[in-house]
C-alpha cells in the first residue's frame, strides 16, 4: 500500500516539475529573466550577473523634462442631479362598484409604494364611465375621498403621503341609496392608475488625485479647471460648490448656460498623498466634465537617488576586478528616449529607442555615498532603475 502511495507522489512531483518548466518557458523573456535572475546582456554588450550585489533598486515612474514645470491631474466626469422622476402604475383597466338596499359590491386594489423616503407625491387617476350616488375611496382603512362624480369625468386624487406604507390597499365603494330601496347606486371606472413622483438625488460626488512628496515640495501654484453642462434645471439658477479636502474653495451660481469654469487653489490646501475634490449642487441636473488640476512647479522634478559603495568594494573597482552597472527599463518600447544622467560630477548621455538602457558607470562612482539624477529631454516613464556591483 505504501509503495503505491510513494509511486503516486513521485508521479505528482514529476508532473509538477514539468508544469513549472513549461510555465517558465512560456513567460516573456524579460519576465523570465526577472524571475530567474539570469545573466542577461543588454544591447550594449553589458552583462547583468545573477550574483550581482544590488546597490540601488527604484521604480521612478514618470519624470518630467527640465523645462516642463507643470503636472496635470485629470479626473473622470461627475454627474450631479436633484430631480423628480415619474413612475406610472396601472392598478386596473376597469372596475365596477355598486350598492343597493339588498347588498353591495366593493373593489380592492393593492399596490406597493416605491422608495417612500424619496417619494414627493402620489396621484390616483381614473375616468368615470357611469355614475350614480357618491364614490367613496379609502386608503389603508382611512377615507380619503367621497364625491358625486359626473359621467365622463377624469378624476385626479392626491394620496396623503402620511397614510402610505410599502404595501397599500385602495378600497372603492359607493354610497347607499337610503330609503330609495328600489335604486342601485353604481360606478364604472376605467384606466385606474397611480402616478408616483420620486425625487432622484445624487447632489454630491467626489474625485481623488494623488500628489507625490517631490511634487508637493515644488508646488508654486495650482489651478482647477472644469466644464459645467446643464442637462435640466427647473429654476433660473442654482449653486455649485467645490471642496478640496473638506475646505470650501468656491461657491458659484450656475444656470443652464453652462460653460468653462476655473479656480486658483491655495497650495497650502494640497497635501502629499491622496487629495479629495467634492462637487455639490443644490438642484438641477448637471454634468461636470473635463476636470483637470494643473500644478505649476518651481522647477522640474528630478529625484536624487543615493547608493553607497564601501571602501573595500571601491578598491576592487579601481583594480578593475569589479564593475558598477546602471540598468534602466522603460514603459515605452519604441520611441526615442533622450536626456542626461548625472552621477556625482559626471554626465552620461541617454539616447535610445530600446525599452532597456545599460551603462558601466565604474569610472563615475566613488567610495561612500554616490548621487544619481535623471534629466530627460521630455517626459519619460521609467519602470525600473537598478545599480549593481559585480565581477568584471
Amino acid at each position: 500500500m505504501k509503495k503505491a502511495q510513494g509511486s503516486s507522489i513521485m508521479v505528482f512531483l514529476i508532473l509538477l516539475a514539468l508544469f513549472i518548466v513549461l510555465y517558465v518557458l512560456l513567460l516573456p523573456p524579460a519576465a523570465r529573466e526577472e524571475l530567474l535572475d539570469l545573466n542577461v546582456t543588454d544591447s550594449s554588450g553589458i552583462g547583468i550577473g545573477s550574483k550581482a550585489n544590488t546597490l540601488l533598486y527604484e521604480i521612478p515612474g514618470i519624470i518630467v523634462a527640465e523645462e516642463d514645470n507643470e503636472i496635470e491631474h485629470k479626473m473622470d466626469s461627475v454627474n450631479l442631479f436633484v430631480k423628480s422622476e415619474p413612475i406610472i402604475k396601472v392598478l386596473s383597466n376597469s372596475i365596477e362598484v355598486e350598492r343597493s338596499s339588498f347588498g353591495k359590491q366593493d373593489q380592492n386594489l393593492l399596490f406597493n409604494a416605491d422608495s417612500l423616503s424619496n417619494l414627493q407625491s402620489a396621484l390616483l387617476t381614473f375616468t368615470v364611465l357611469d355614475s350614480r350616488g357618491s364614490l367613496i375611496i379609502s386608503l389603508n382603512g382611512q377615507n380619503i375621498y367621497e364625491k358625486s362624480v359626473k359621467k365622463g369625468t377624469q378624476e385626479i386624487i392626491q394620496l396623503p403621503k402620511d397614510l402610505l406604507t410599502e404595501k397599500n390597499e385602495l378600497k372603492f365603494s359607493v354610497s347607499s341609496p337610503g330609503i330609495l330601496f328600489f335604486i342601485k347606486n353604481r360606478y364604472f371606472l376605467k384606466d385606474i392608475r397611480l402616478k408616483e413622483e420620486l425625487e432622484k438625488i445624487n447632489s454630491k460626488e467626489t474625485r481623488v488625485f494623488s500628489i507625490s512628496n517631490t511634487e508637493q515640495d515644488n508646488l508654486d501654484s495650482s489651478r482647477l479647471d472644469y466644464f459645467v453642462f446643464c442637462n435640466s434645471l427647473d429654476e433660473p439658477a442654482t449653486s455649485l460648490k467645490v471642496y478640496l479636502n473638506d475646505q470650501l474653495v468656491t461657491s458659484q451660481v450656475v444656470s443652464c448656460g453652462g460653460g468653462e469654469r476655473g479656480i486658483d487653489l491655495d497650495v497650502e490646501d494640497i497635501k502629499q498623498g491622496q487629495n479629495e475634490l467634492l462637487f455639490v449642487i443644490d438642484s438641477g441636473d448637471f454634468t461636470i466634465s473635463q476636470i483637470k488640476l494643473t500644478n505649476k512647479l518651481k522647477r522640474g522634478i528630478f529625484n536624487v537617488y543615493e547608493f553607497d559603495i564601501s571602501r573595500k568594494d571601491f578598491d576592487e573597482v579601481l583594480k578593475q576586478n569589479k564593475k558598477v552597472l546602471l540598468v534602466m527599463t522603460f514603459a515605452d518600447k519604441t520611441s526615442v528616449k533622450r536626456g542626461k544622467i548625472l552621477i556625482n560630477d559626471d554626465q552620461i548621455s541617454l539616447d535610445t529607442t530600446s525599452d532597456k538602457f545599460a551603462k558601466d558607470i565604474s569610472k563615475s562612482v566613488t567610495d561612500g555615498i554616490n548621487k544619481l539624477r535623471i534629466v530627460p529631454d521630455k517626459e519619460l516613464a521609467i519602470n525600473t532603475l537598478r545599480i549593481t556591483f559585480e565581477t568584471a
